[in-house]
């Protein structure tokens, strides 16, 4: 059990690495096919290529993600994480701003590697 908290955590860093690279094909390595997003106020985003669809073209471009109080639960083959985070975010022609919240992840374990399959997140302000 402890070893897969381990390689969640590694995953979820690698995510974190992702997005401040702008890296969304190295991301999207990470994620089942199945993958769902769950923005704040807004419709579910399901599937790999509408998930795709909504990173590529995003309203805002993330420059730099915090993480703490990071928490993981393993179940067998699916595990959740929580985490709060603290973002350096900027709209087209707007300057940058901060904002915070927290996210849930579902992973699911496929073979022996550990697949996001589902990513929901809050914004504090």
């Amino acid at each position: 059990m402890h070893e897969d908290i381990v390689t969640i955590e590694l995953v979820h860093s690698a995510w974190i690495d992702y997005e401040r690279a702008g890296d969304l094909d190295g991301l999207f390595t990470l994620c089942a096919y199945d993958i769902e997003f769950w923005p704040p106020n807004a419709p579910p985003v399901v599937g790999h290529e509408q998930v795709a669809r909504y990173l590529r073209y995003p309203e805002t471009v993330i420059h730099d993600i915090r993480v703490s109080d990071r928490r993981v639960r393993v179940s067998h083959e699916f595990a959740y994480l929580t985490a709060k985070y603290q973002s350096t975010i900027a709209s087209q022609n707007q300057s940058a701003t901060t904002v915070a919240g927290s996210h849930l992840w579902i992973l699911r374990k496929d073979a022996d590697n550990w697949m996001v399959t589902l990513v929901a997140w809050s914004v504090w302000m």
